[in-house]
Formats: structure tokens, sequence, C-alpha cells
């Protein structure tokens, strides 16, 4: 998937708790699915977004939420809370 410089020197914002805010992710998972050639699986996104913007992500991105079942990292639960909107 080909992604456009826009996207990679684009700066994301931060939320109250440090990490990246889930809004900032709304655009991002539509682009990277209009790059993908309009279907991508979950993986593939949450990968590519990574893959993109792990130089941002600090220690607060990558907590493990263990109230989720399973636990996960709060990037990619912000992924998916963003998904859902």
């Amino acid at each position: 998937m080909q992604i456009p410089d826009f996207f990679k020197n684009r700066r994301l914002r931060r939320g109250s708790l440090g990490s990246i805010e889930q809004d900032e992710f709304l655009e991002i998972i539509i682009a990277f699915i209009h790059f993908a050639g309009a279907q991508a699986e979950r993986q593939e996104i949450i990968k590519t977004i990574h893959d993109t913007y792990s130089n941002q992500f600090t220690e607060p991105d990558y907590a493990l939420l263990t109230s989720q079942r399973p636990p996960k990292e709060r990037w990619i639960h912000n992924i998916d809370w963003a998904k859902r909107k």
C-alpha cells in the first residue's frame, strides 16, 4: 500500500492520558482503506498505521489495557474505537 507523504509526515495529537487521541485515527483509517483499494483487513490497517507512525508512539500508547479481553495496547484500542465511529 502506497502512503502519500502528507500522511507519513502528519503529526498526531495527544490526549489527556498522553496517548494519541482516538479521533486522530479516523481520517487515517479511512484514507488507508482507500489506499488499499477500498478493502482492507483490520490487521493490515493496524500494521500500516504502526509502520507509518511508530516513531510518534510513546509509552502511554503502548500501555497494556488489562481491562480489555484479551488485553491490548492503548493505541490499538484507540484505533478500534475510531473505527466504530
